[in-house]
């Protein structure tokens, strides 16, 4: 599987990369969400797991660009605030899953794996 990473904080972004590439998956990692969406169009993502606070544009916005993209992205999103993202999905707006801070990497790989799985289907 190859993974799009994005959060504007360096040091969570390689935690998640090191955290996927042990397990063998491929990662691309940004921490500009702009410069994220920019590349989804031009590579091939299996699934993008993006943060929700970041400066300029937020995950949420993220996930709309990408689905404009590909209406089968899948978006994992994280937030230390869910109250937000709650929100979000009541105007229709919803992630593929949803990852509290912080984070838990036994259910992020758990899903990960079961996703990997549907794909390989």
């Amino acid at each position: 599987m190859k993974f799009m990473l994005i959060d504007d904080n360096v040091k969570t972004l390689k935690s998640m990369e090191l955290l996927l590439w042990i397990r063998g998956f491929s990662c691309s990692t940004f921490s500009d969400p702009f410069k994220a969406v920019q590349s989804y169009s031009k590579s091939e993502f299996d699934a993008v797991l993006t943060d929700y606070s970041m400066p300029g544009i937020n995950g949420i916005e993220v996930m709309k660009r990408i689905n404009e993209i590909n209406q089968d992205a899948k978006v994992l999103l994280i937030s230390g605030c869910l109250e937000k993202i709650q929100s979000s999905e009541d105007d229709g707006i919803k992630p593929y899953a949803l990852f509290s801070k912080p984070l838990d990497s036994n259910r992020l790989l758990k899903l990960i794996s079961s996703l990997d799985q549907e794909i390989k289907t």
